[in-house]
């Protein structure tokens, strides 16, 4: 899993080229503990994107995001849907 994600791509999918989105999972995990903290209560989004190239491959790449990289993405979502809704 890639941790600290804050797109929704990575490197290796923009340089493997641009992949279609077949589906997607999600799933909401709470992190009760780590190797440095004992209590410790941290909810992480896990996204699982399925992706089929144009050469017929396919490929999932799993994305972990906390809660500042999920606002950072969810910001830059609403900034994409301001700018085509001026378009459109």
């Amino acid at each position: 899993a890639r941790r600290g994600e804050s797109s929704l791509l990575g490197a290796e999918e923009r340089m493997e080229g641009s992949g279609s989105l077949v589906d997607f999972d999600w799933s909401l995990r709470l992190v009760l503990s780590s190797s440095h903290l004992s209590s410790m209560r941290k909810p992480v989004l896990m996204v699982d994107l399925s992706l089929k190239y144009a050469d017929g491959s396919t490929k999932n790449s799993i994305l972990e995001f906390n809660e500042g990289d999920l606002d950072s993405v969810l910001g830059s979502l609403s900034s994409v849907e301001k700018v085509l809704e001026r378009l459109g």
